[in-house]
């Protein structure tokens, strides 16, 4: 079991490199939170923490903050974050993470890549800092902080050290405010939750402090290659949290098999198989089994009339570019000793 005081270091930790390298903090706490609180109670302490930590720097670095950006962000951020807190409940966190983690993960190549001036403008159509705005709100409502995720926006707006810590927190401390709202309105802001969030919140105060003293020593491109390598680091942690919770969760097994005129993934999720099948004289082809009580009454009717009365019958439903088509299986159950499986494709 991990301890409240093993909490306070790695959040302590991870708020200080967080400064240095435009964000990453709440993602990489997304694993150790996970494991004294449930996931849906993650989000709230990190969305504490963050809070205290952006008021902090906006305290401390006023005068740098790109008011210009924090105005379309927040503004497009508040339907993103009444959508994330509703989805909350229906969204499988770990699969969100997933997909997070990967796209973080991409940016392995921006911590190599030579920077040029034409990587970097003053400015960009404000719709796109609307969309930023709408993302940001949406998936920070979903796992309690987007930290990296945003960064290249701010690199590409060519804004100094100082400019995208103050930025970010003028942009984040709104959100997190509505997120705290939103929270205590569906009743998941628990004491356990807020004692954890108050923890990480101390943390992330006295890191704010430490950094102050030599932030201005940075160079920019350093800064620049510091918040592409937490974004890689973010990612790892993520997928390393999100396959085990996906693991737990889902039993997932994967399986390939070679054919004659392609190949065939078989996928086991929560007891059920799904195939991928990939044939040179078929294309690409998704089936899953459906019960026969999703079939309309003429659809069984002529589903039923393609096995014997002895027989058992499985349908999987093939999903391809053109019209779904219908693999029937009929299993002769009556007499073990003469068991047979085949199948027919038919369009119904």
């Amino acid at each position: 079991m991990v301890s409240l005081f093993l909490v306070f270091v790695v959040s302590f930790i991870a708020f200080s490199i967080s400064a240095v390298s435009g964000g990453g903090a709440g993602l990489v706490l997304i694993p150790i939170l996970g494991q004294v609180l449930n996931s849906t109670h993650i989000p709230v302490a990190i969305t504490i923490g963050t809070a205290t930590s952006s008021l902090s720097r906006i305290i401390i670095f006023y005068k740098n903050i790109k008011w210009f950006m924090v105005k379309w962000i927040v503004l497009a951020s508040i339907p993103g974050i009444a959508l994330g807190a509703f989805l909350l409940s229906y969204l499988d966190p770990a699969l969100l993470k997933l997909a997070l983690s990967l796209f973080l993960i991409s940016n392995l190549f921006m911590i190599f890549k030579k920077s040029a001036n034409d990587d970097y403008v003053d400015t960009l159509p404000n719709w796109i800092l609307a969309i930023v705005g709408l993302s940001v709100g949406l998936i920070s409502s979903l796992l309690g902080a987007v930290g990296v995720l945003f960064n290249r926006i701010y690199f590409r707006y060519n804004l100094n050290n100082e400019e995208v810590i103050a930025t970010r927190a003028a942009n984040e401390i709104v959100i997190h405010i509505m997120k705290i709202c939103m929270y205590t309105w569906l009743g998941i802001l628990t004491s356990k939750a807020v004692q954890v969030g108050g923890l990480v919140a101390l943390a992330a105060v006295s890191s704010t402090l430490l950094v102050k003293l030599f932030i201005d020593n940075i160079p920019k491109k350093v800064f620049i290659k510091l918040g592409y390598t937490v974004m890689v680091i973010s990612g790892l942690f993520m997928f390393s949290d999100a396959t085990g919770d996906i693991n737990m969760a889902h039993s997932p097994d994967l399986k390939g098999e070679l054919l004659a005129d392609g190949g065939k993934l078989k996928l086991l999720w929560d007891g059920q198989l799904y195939y991928l099948n990939m044939k040179v004289s078929k294309g690409l082809e998704f089936s899953k089994p459906i019960a026969l009580s999703e079939l309309t009454h003429y659809t069984r009717y002529k589903v039923s009339r393609m096995c014997r009365p002895s027989e058992s019958v499985s349908v999987n439903k093939i999903y391809t570019f053109n019209k779904p088509k219908y693999e029937v299986f009929c299993t002769n159950w009556i007499k073990p000793e003469l068991f047979k499986l085949f199948s027919k494709i038919v369009e119904i």
